[in-house]
């Protein structure tokens, strides 16, 4: 528990600079993801629970689904993705 907050710490002040919410696209929710996983491993019930639901995929990974459908959408409907 104590080195997930130490992560949150050290990404904090990356977030509040990053100035843009639609900054965070798959590099920052992955990181959301990573700590939230990170606290899963101090309760091995609940993680296994998490990844039940979501078919053994870690919220790491799981984090950017939207994202990857958002972009597919984009895609399909003819409009250039994002890089960053």
């Amino acid at each position: 528990m104590l080195r997930a907050i130490v992560v949150a710490a050290l990404l904090s002040p990356a977030v509040l600079a990053s100035g843009e919410s639609v900054a965070w696209e798959n590099p920052g929710h992955q990181v959301v993801g990573k700590v939230a996983d990170l606290i899963l491993e101090q309760h091995p019930a609940t993680r296994d629970k998490v990844r039940l639901l979501l078919e053994g995929a870690s919220l790491s990974e799981a984090a950017i689904w939207a994202d990857c459908a958002k972009d597919a959408e984009a895609f399909a409907a003819g409009r250039r993705l994002r890089t960053n």
